[in-house]
């Protein structure tokens, strides 16, 4: 579910972007894996990156027992699990070309 919701993001921001600026290219990836022998297929890109998952605690709180007042009985459920997901916009721009990061940086933050 965590990749669906994060492929669905990559592609809005990449359907946002594509009208302003058609040469953007948007991947999710490690940002960490930059300074890599792999990291060259992050470069002049806008990386997204998870950083953090962690379990919204204000909502944790539910009864695991529902109450189905037509049939008269109540079941056991799993509550459901609400979670906060950190995301990491990068833009990976260097020398002459960082203004391009600046700017797509601009680009993502207009887009959420």
């Amino acid at each position: 579910m965590i990749d669906a919701a994060i492929t669905l993001l990559q592609r809005e921001l990449e359907n946002y972007l594509l009208p302003i600026d058609n040469s953007v290219t948007v991947v999710t990836d490690n940002i960490a894996m930059l300074e890599t022998s792999n990291g060259d297929k992050l470069s002049n890109n806008i990386i997204i990156t998870v950083v953090n998952l962690e379990e919204e605690s204000t909502l944790k709180n539910q009864s695991a027992y529902k109450s189905y007042p037509s049939a008269g009985n109540a079941i056991y459920e799993n509550a459901p699990v609400y979670l906060n997901l950190y995301v990491l916009f990068t833009c990976n721009y260097w020398g002459d070309k960082y203004i391009y990061a600046l700017q797509r940086i601009s680009y993502v933050v207009q887009f959420l």
